[in-house]
């Protein structure tokens, strides 16, 4: 019994101290951008930006802020619409880690010739982990263009 409480008194001695915790996983917030790039046929050319700017921790998994500048430009002599309907955000495979859908629904622009036009706004996706985030290399914008 004496060896019993003898080994209980050790144990909790060498527990007592402060408890282990992982290491905390910091969101890359590195910008991003792709430049002059094109849709199938169509003339016109996008500069794409983006970064992640914040996490938070959820039941399910974490929430990611972010935020993205699109740059439109229409150097052909005829107007353009170009709808833009969602973000794909993938790793250096092509993968697609998240995708972000704008609340508004699709958004439209008319692009006159020889215009450049300007949109920015902010995403939010959900993730597994931070770590997971952290994967993404790539924010792919899909567009229709008529």
């Amino acid at each position: 019994m004496r060896f019993l409480i003898l080994l209980s008194i050790c144990f909790i001695a060498a527990c007592g101290g402060d408890p282990v915790t992982a290491p905390t996983v910091i969101l890359n917030t590195a910008s991003h951008e792709k430049l002059d790039v094109s849709w199938e046929s169509s003339p016109v050319r996008a500069d794409i930006r983006w970064r992640f700017i914040s996490s938070q921790e959820m039941q399910t998994g974490v929430s990611i802020t972010g935020s993205w500048n699109i740059t439109l430009r229409n150097p052909s002599a005829s107007t353009y619409v170009v709808n833009i309907g969602r973000l794909s955000f993938t790793d250096v495979s092509g993968f697609q880690i998240a995708e972000y859908a704008p609340v508004s629904g699709v958004e439209t622009v008319t692009i006159a010739p020889g215009q450049t036009n300007p949109r920015q706004g902010n995403f939010y996706i959900s993730v597994a982990t931070v770590e997971l985030a952290n994967t993404v290399t790539d924010m792919n914008v899909w567009a229709s263009i008529y």
